[in-house]
């Protein structure tokens, strides 16, 4: 078999599985989606079993469920968030760099330190995001590894956070490289939340800070 078909059916499985985890994330969100329901459900039914009491007093039903209803939203929109923030770190770590800058809103900012091998400063749109991602990622071999993410919501289609992590490169030998976080701002595009703005800051870790090197 010559080296351009067995590129080309790499290409095509890579494709696959990057199309399974794009289905996987969906189906989680449909999973949360059901238990939210559910649960709203629940509550409405326990309610109105009270609503017959003598200390029920008009609106108080539809009030709760209201806030019930707001509760779970959020709890869907942080997860949903969440969910953003791990699928960038896979789509990273694969150098999926299709699925990486759909991940940003059609608006979207990246920033980055002039300390991670690239050119510093931001990176405004789609295609300007691409080429540095096209570009680094292949060189770096990045091994993403998130810690403590911090979530603020600010309305219904608004967030912003901070994202910890560690970072390991490949062509390190897999050693721990940087440390820092992503201050992020979040916005719901087209009913799904995306990046608005990422600015990365990094810390970079000698191999010498290293215990056994």
């Amino acid at each position: 078999m010559s080296a351009k078909p067995m590129i080309r059916h790499q290409d095509r499985k890579q494709d696959e599985i990057q199309m399974q985890a794009l289905r996987k994330v969906g189906s989680d969100a449909r999973r949360w989606s059901r238990i939210a329901l559910a649960a709203v459900l629940s509550v409405g039914l326990m309610t109105m079993a009270s609503a017959g009491s003598p200390a029920a007093e008009p609106g108080r039903i539809e009030a709760e469920l209201a806030a019930v209803r707001a509760q779970l939203d959020e709890l869907l929109d942080r997860e949903a968030i969440r969910q953003l923030a791990v699928s960038y770190a896979h789509f990273a770590r694969t150098r999926s760099i299709d699925a990486l800058v759909a991940l940003y809103s059609s608006d979207a900012v990246l920033d980055v330190p002039g300390n991670m091998g690239t050119t510093a400063g931001a990176r405004s749109g789609h295609e300007a995001i691409r080429e540095t991602l096209r570009v680094d990622l292949p060189r770096a071999d990045p091994w993403p590894f998130l810690h403590q993410h911090y979530i603020e919501m600010l309305g219904h289609d608004r967030a912003r956070g901070v994202l910890y992590f560690e970072l390991r490169l490949g062509v390190e030998n897999l050693r721990v490289t940087h440390i820092g976080s992503y201050v992020d701002e979040y916005v719901r595009e087209d009913g799904v939340w995306k990046f608005r703005s990422r600015k990365l800051a990094a810390i970079p870790v000698s191999a010498a800070a290293i215990p056994g090197n």
